[in-house]
């Protein structure tokens, strides 16, 4: 709650209001699964905002909280890359969302406070949302199957050490 600062002087996210002239953020894992995806949002935001740029996402973030950029999508990113954007971004009046609503390094949407209706509803966005969703699920799924397998071994190896 200390607000974002530049060599001393505090600064603020974009007073952007129109999607149609808002500089966009991308910042994405070079895998070729995120990298499809992105591809599909570069073709459905680029009509939608006025250009796009693509940055390493600490860097996205922090030019977000000086207001240097409008938008953006972060996905696939770390968390040692995102955690003090995120806060930064935040503290200068940037909205964060992502997957249920909430940033998470899968999945960052993230607009200056005049575009966050306008760019979280467009449909780059909420495509992007859907894929990332889905994209979650299936790795819990993942996770949860191979507990599953492993209690089961486990159980197995005890049940076969008892005879």
């Amino acid at each position: 709650g200390e607000g974002a600062f530049l060599d001393g002087a505090p600064v603020t996210a974009s007073d952007r209001a129109d999607l149609d002239k808002a500089l966009a953020g991308l910042s994405f894992d070079p895998s070729s699964t995120t990298k499809n995806l992105m591809a599909e949002v570069v073709g459905m935001l680029l009509p939608e905002v006025g250009d796009i740029r693509r940055l390493p996402a600490a860097l996205d973030l922090a030019y977000l909280a000086c207001g240097r950029l409008d938008c953006a999508v972060l996905a696939g990113t770390k968390l040692w890359d995102v955690a003090a954007g995120m806060l930064l971004a935040r503290e200068a009046g940037v909205v964060l969302g992502g997957i249920d609503g909430r940033p998470s390094p899968a999945l960052i949407l993230a607009a200056a406070p005049g575009l966050w209706e306008q760019f979280s509803t467009c449909d780059a966005a909420e495509d992007v949302v859907d894929h990332a969703a889905r994209g979650a699920a299936l790795a819990a799924d993942a996770r949860l199957t191979a507990a599953r397998l492993r209690a089961r071994t486990a159980a197995d190896e005890a049940a076969r050490d008892e005879r």
